[in-house]
C-alpha cells in the first residue's frame, strides 16, 4: 500500500476515534444541576405531559398534553388545554380528538395581522404517519379548518407558523423504524430535517440535523432557529423569499441538549435544555426517575455577533423534571415538561444582571 493510502487509513481511523470520544463525552456528563430561580414559583397540577405551550394575546395558556405512547393504556388520548394562569381551575379542554385517536406534540400560535383572527397549529402522531392540524381559536373551543398529512414520517416534533396556512416543521428522524431511530440517536447521526408547507404542499427546507427538535421564527419572521438536540446547538437560518427556502447562517453552541425554543418580546431566545440527556432517556423508561431541567435566555446578537446567556431556571428534578418548553412574558416564566403532570410558573426579573443568574458569553459561529 502506498504512503498516501496509509495516511488516508490513519486519518480515517483518527477521525472515527475522535468522533467516538466526543460521542461518549456527550452521553456521559458529570456534575450536578444546582437549583436556579430568580423568584417565586408555583405549580399548576393536573396536566399530563405538558410538552409544549403557547401564550395567546389575551394572556391565556394553550398547552399540548399527552402521556406519550408508553402510557396509552392509562391515557389513550392527548388533549389541548386552555387556561388562564391566574385561574387555572377554570381550564377548558379545547380539543381531545373529536372521537378519534389524538396524540399532540409541538404546537404554535399565529395571529393574522390583517384580520386579527387567531390560529393554532398542532402536530398529531397517528401511528402510521403524522399530520399537522390547523385550527381557528376562540375562548371555549378549537375549530379544525385544515389537516396537512405527512405520510413519510412518524417523527414530526415541533413547528413554526408563518401565516394562517404556511409553516415550517421539524422531523427528528428520517426513518419510521424504532431500531433505526435508536441507533441514529446513540451515534448522533444527522438524520433530522425541516419541511416547509407553502399552503399547498410540504417541501424540503433543510436537512443534515442531528435530532431536529424545537423550531422558532424571530419576530420579523426572517430568521429561523432549529434545535439540534444531539449536537448541543441551535442552528440559525435565513428565509429566502418568496419560496421560503432556508440558508444556514450560523449556529449557537449550548451547554446541554436543546428542546423547544420560544422568542421573548425583546427578540431573545428562551430555550429549554436537557443538561443530562441520559437522565431524560432513563425517565422515559422509568417514570419515577426525575431528570433535571434548565431554561436559558439567549440575548439578541450584538453588532459583533456576540450573545449573552443567562439561566432563568434550573431544577435537579425536584419540582419539575425534564422541562421541554418555556415562554417568557414580562416578569413571568411558564415552563412545561415532557413527562411531568404539571406546569411551573415563576416570577423572574425583567432585567438580567450578574447578581441574578450569570451565564457564559456565547458567539455566533458562522
Amino acid at each position: 500500500m502506498s504512503m498516501i493510502g496509509w495516511l488516508a487509513q490513519i486519518t480515517g481511523a483518527l477521525g472515527l476515534l475522535g468522533y467516538g470520544v466526543n460521542t461518549v463525552r456527550y452521553w456521559v456528563r458529570f456534575g450536578k444541576v444546582d437549583p436556579v430561580n430568580g423568584g417565586i414559583c408555583r405549580r399548576i397540577d393536573g396536566l399530563i405531559g405538558p410538552e409544549d405551550l403557547v401564550l395567546t394575546r389575551e394572556g391565556r395558556l394553550i398547552v399540548s398534553c399527552d402521556g406519550r405512547s408508553e402510557d396509552a393504556s392509562v391515557n389513550p388520548n392527548g388533549t389541548i388545554i386552555g387556561l388562564r394562569p391566574d385561574a387555572p381551575e377554570e381550564r377548558v379542554v379545547l380539543w381531545d380528538g373529536g372521537g378519534n385517536s389524538f396524540h399532540p406534540h409541538g404546537l404554535d400560535y399565529f395571529v393574522d395581522p390583517r384580520t386579527g383572527a387567531e390560529y393554532l397549529f398542532v402536530i398529531d402522531h397517528r401511528g402510521t404517519h403524522d399530520a399537522v392540524m390547523i385550527f381557528t381559536v376562540d375562548e371555549a373551543a378549537l375549530t379544525l379548518i385544515q389537516e396537512v398529512t405527512a405520510s413519510d414520517t412518524t417523527s414530526l416534533n415541533d413547528l413554526a407558523a408563518v401565516s394562517k396556512d404556511q409553516f415550517y416543521v421539524t422531523s427528528d428522524h428520517n426513518s419510521k423504524s424504532p431500531m433505526v431511530k435508536t441507533v441514529s440517536d446513540y451515534l448522533r447521526l444527522p438524520t433530522g430535517y425541516v419541511l416547509y408547507f407553502d399552503g399547498v404542499r410540504l417541501l424540503p427546507a433543510a436537512s443534515g440535523i442531528s435530532y431536529a427538535n424545537g423550531i422558532a421564527l424571530d419576530v420579523d419572521k426572517q430568521r429561523l432557529y432549529v434545535a439540534s438536540m444531539l449536537r448541543d446547538k441551535l442552528i440559525e437560518y435565513e428565509r429566502v423569499p418568496p419560496t421560503g427556502t432556508l440558508r444556514k447562517t450560523g449556529s449557537i453552541a449550548l451547554q446541554g441538549s436543546p428542546d423547544n425554543i420560544t422568542v421573548a418580546g425583546d427578540g431573545g431566545l428562551v430555550v429549554a435544555v436537557h443538561p443530562k440527556i441520559l437522565h431524560l432517556a432513563r425517565q422515559r423508561r422509568e417514570r419515577s426517575f426525575r431528570a433535571p431541567s434548565m431554561i436559558l435566555y439567549i440575548s439578541p446578537a450584538s453588532n459583533s455577533g456576540a450573545r449573552s446567556c443567562v439561566t432563568l431556571y434550573a431544577d435537579p428534578g425536584e419540582n419539575l423534571a425534564a422541562a421541554s418548553v418555556a415562554v417568557k412574558s414580562g416578569e413571568r416564566l411558564f415552563v412545561g415538561s415532557v413527562y411531568d403532570d404539571h406546569l411551573v410558573i415563576c416570577d423572574i426579573p425583567t432585567v438580567f444582571d450578574s447578581s441574578v443568574a450569570p451565564g457564559p458569553m456565547l458567539s455566533l459561529a458562522k
